[in-house]
Protein backbone atom coordinates (compact mmCIF):
# COMPACT_ATOMS: atom_id res chain seq x y z
CA UNK A 1 0.00 0.00 0.00
CA UNK A 2 2.90 2.69 1.24
CA UNK A 3 4.59 1.93 -2.35
CA UNK A 4 1.26 2.53 -4.19
CA UNK A 5 0.66 5.67 -2.35
CA UNK A 6 4.11 6.70 -2.72
CA UNK A 7 3.66 6.01 -6.97
CA UNK A 8 0.95 7.99 -6.69
CA UNK A 9 3.54 11.46 -5.75
CA UNK A 10 2.23 10.89 -1.69
CA UNK A 11 4.81 11.35 1.00
CA UNK A 12 4.66 8.00 2.11
CA UNK A 13 6.46 6.88 5.38
CA UNK A 14 6.13 3.10 6.54
CA UNK A 15 6.35 2.43 10.57
CA UNK A 16 7.33 -0.95 11.88
CA UNK A 17 6.39 -1.18 15.20
CA UNK A 18 6.38 -4.95 15.77
CA UNK A 19 9.66 -4.91 17.97
CA UNK A 20 9.41 -8.72 18.64
CA UNK A 21 8.79 -9.97 14.88
CA UNK A 22 9.81 -6.84 12.34
CA UNK A 23 9.61 -7.50 8.98
CA UNK A 24 10.05 -4.13 7.28
CA UNK A 25 13.89 -3.92 7.36
CA UNK A 26 13.97 -6.99 5.18
CA UNK A 27 11.11 -6.41 2.98
CA UNK A 28 12.37 -2.96 1.90
CA UNK A 29 15.89 -4.13 1.91
CA UNK A 30 16.94 -1.80 4.89
CA UNK A 31 19.46 -2.11 7.90
CA UNK A 32 17.26 -2.86 10.74
CA UNK A 33 18.57 0.03 12.90
CA UNK A 34 18.47 3.17 13.35
CA UNK A 35 14.75 2.83 13.93
CA UNK A 36 11.64 2.93 16.05
CA UNK A 37 13.41 1.15 19.23
CA UNK A 38 16.07 3.79 18.90
CA UNK A 39 14.15 6.79 18.89
CA UNK A 40 12.03 6.06 21.58
CA UNK A 41 14.59 4.87 23.72
CA UNK A 42 16.08 8.40 23.53
CA UNK A 43 19.05 6.84 21.35
CA UNK A 44 18.39 8.34 18.18
CA UNK A 45 16.51 11.82 17.25
CA UNK A 46 13.37 11.03 14.84
CA UNK A 47 14.98 12.39 11.51
CA UNK A 48 18.06 10.58 11.60
CA UNK A 49 16.33 6.89 12.01
CA UNK A 50 14.35 7.44 9.21
CA UNK A 51 15.39 6.07 5.66
CA UNK A 52 15.14 6.26 2.39
CA UNK A 53 13.76 3.43 0.42
CA UNK A 54 14.08 2.39 -2.88
CA UNK A 55 10.75 4.49 -4.34
CA UNK A 56 10.57 7.78 -4.58
CA UNK A 57 8.57 9.55 -1.93
CA UNK A 58 8.65 5.97 0.14
CA UNK A 59 10.53 6.36 3.60
CA UNK A 60 10.60 3.53 6.05
CA UNK A 61 10.71 4.24 10.48
CA UNK A 62 12.37 0.21 10.44
CA UNK A 63 11.64 -1.45 14.13
CA UNK A 64 15.13 -1.06 15.27
CA UNK A 65 16.98 -3.38 17.64
CA UNK A 66 15.93 -4.32 21.73
CA UNK A 67 19.10 -5.51 23.15
CA UNK A 68 17.40 -8.26 24.72
CA UNK A 69 14.29 -10.02 26.41
CA UNK A 70 13.85 -7.16 28.81
CA UNK A 71 14.61 -4.40 26.31
CA UNK A 72 12.01 -5.94 24.29
CA UNK A 73 9.44 -5.67 27.25
CA UNK A 74 10.56 -2.39 27.86
CA UNK A 75 10.45 -1.26 24.50
CA UNK A 76 7.00 -2.30 24.31
CA UNK A 77 5.75 0.05 27.33
CA UNK A 78 7.19 2.90 25.32
CA UNK A 79 5.60 2.34 22.39
CA UNK A 80 2.17 2.08 23.69
CA UNK A 81 2.95 5.47 25.82
CA UNK A 82 4.52 7.36 23.61
CA UNK A 83 3.79 6.19 19.75
CA UNK A 84 0.66 8.32 19.42
CA UNK A 85 2.69 11.30 20.07
CA UNK A 86 5.45 10.06 17.29
CA UNK A 87 2.52 9.14 14.86
CA UNK A 88 1.10 13.14 15.65
CA UNK A 89 4.43 14.50 14.85
CA UNK A 90 4.85 12.55 11.70
CA UNK A 91 1.55 13.22 10.36
CA UNK A 92 2.88 16.62 9.80
CA UNK A 93 5.67 15.47 7.79
CA UNK A 94 4.40 12.80 5.68
CA UNK A 95 0.74 12.39 4.00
Amino acid sequence: LGITLARDGQRVLVIDANVNRPGVAAKLALPPSPGLAEVLGGQMPLPWAIQPTCAPSLQALTAGSASDASGAAALGALVGRDLPKLVGQLRQWFD
